[in-house]
């Protein structure tokens, strides 16, 4: 390694959802800000497809060319061959599990906790720093946990607590579940890194007229057999458009294309964005005076730009916009008049809320700094 070159393995998602690379560029404006003069080479690998951390020449891989029971047959090759040597972090300094949720129900079944964790990031973890940040919970909002139960569960996220150099979670239940996991060391609670994509600030511009909506069916990603029903929030939300209308301009932001599909039943005439990087999101910015999401990281988005929104969802990922200050109503008790009464607290105090986000970025990028700042050094004084 030259004396001002870090490589860095990030644990991440590709060309898989807009939310998880807003959360990996602010981990890594983190990496740039905190060590200016330092080059970061970056090994990126989607967690998705745990076994592309090997070669195409590794033995391991011979589990790609099954027809069937693809997970299975990837642990057990992963178990049985990751010893052979060869794979993508082997050169790198630093390895950094990059947000998202990462404790729900049945977790330790995800397809990377063998083949990824458990093969490659742990034994790395006695060489390199290994650091989990701007990672949550994702449990059913009515029957959130009060503490991780014995199980495959809690010690799959053992392991990862325990292997963590740094861990910061981004909402207040993952803290809760993971701190009694740790023998020593501590669980930082901070906003996710998504708020720190755009390092500079947007003033509010004079042209600013547009109220943005992202909608999703059912209000989120997942029902959790919560009864959530589709109909009941499409019908809310297009009550909210149409009481909407006469007095604001409209517009949807789209983080896919059946987001895209969605908007365009909902109301044909108005105009959407459907956004492939995060930059996509300064296209829109100098237009937009706030936004109604059912995508929690396009509040994030937009947070770093300095623009307030409000959020609805179906689960505890919603707890991590508390810490942004971003309100939140859970989908299934939510009415087209307080989605509208909260869009209208948020446009009144406007100024006020583009200063109280760009000062909270200021922290939050402090923070992050302040504990990557250690690693950071150690890595750097070895070179």
């Amino acid at each position: 390694m030259s004396s001002n070159v870090v490589r860095v393995g990030l644990i991440t998602t590709l060309s898989t959802n807009l939310g998880d690379d807003i959360v990996r560029a602010g981990i890594v404006n983190c990496l740039k800000r905190t060590s200016p003069g330092t080059q970061f080479d970056l090994v990126l690998l989607n967690k998705h497809r745990p076994m592309q951390v090997y070669p195409q020449w590794h033995p391991a891989r011979l589990a790609d060319r099954l027809p069937c029971g693809k997970a299975t047959a990837a642990r057990m090759a992963s178990s049985l061959l990751h010893r052979f040597g060869g794979h993508c972090f082997q050169n790198c300094d630093l390895i950094i599990y990059c947000g998202s949720p990462i404790m729900w129900n049945g977790c330790a079944m995800v397809e990377w906790a063998g083949p990824l964790w458990k093969d490659i990031v742990v034994p790395m973890s006695r060489k390199i720093p290994v650091l989990n940040l701007a990672s949550g919970s994702c449990y059913p909002w009515e029957n959130l946990p009060s503490e991780l139960a014995q199980g495959k569960d809690r010690d799959f996220l053992e392991s990862v607590f325990s292997t963590c150099d740094i861990n910061v979670v981004r909402d207040a239940l993952a803290r809760d579940l993971a701190e009694p996991l740790l023998a020593e060391g501590r669980i930082e609670t901070l906003p996710c890194s998504a708020l720190l994509w755009h390092e500079g600030r947007l003033p509010l511009r004079d042209n600013a007229d547009t109220v943005f909506l992202n909608y999703m069916e059912g209000g989120g990603h997942f029902d959790f057999r919560q009864g959530i029903e589709p109909s009941i929030w499409r019908g809310v939300f297009v009550d909210f458009i149409e009481n909407l209308r006469e007095s604001h301009t409209l517009a949807f932001i789209c983080h896919d294309k059946k987001e895209y599909t969605w908007a365009a039943e909902l109301a044909p005439d108005l105009p959407k964005y459907l956004l492939r990087k995060p930059e996509d999101y300064l296209e829109i910015a100098d237009r937009c005076r706030a936004a109604v999401c059912n995508r929690l990281h396009a509040c994030m988005a937009l947070a770093s730009l300095g623009i307030p929104s409000a959020a609805i969802g179906t689960d505890s990922r919603m707890l991590m916009l508390d810490y942004a200050g971003i309100p939140t109503l859970y989908a299934k008790e939510a009415d087209s008049g307080t989605v509208r009464m909260i869009l209208e607290q948020l446009l009144q105090k406007e100024t006020e809320e583009r200063q109280r986000l760009a000062e909270l970025k200021a922290r939050t990028f402090a923070s992050y700094e302040e504990l990557l700042s250690n690693e950071l050094t150690s890595i750097l004084s070895k070179a």
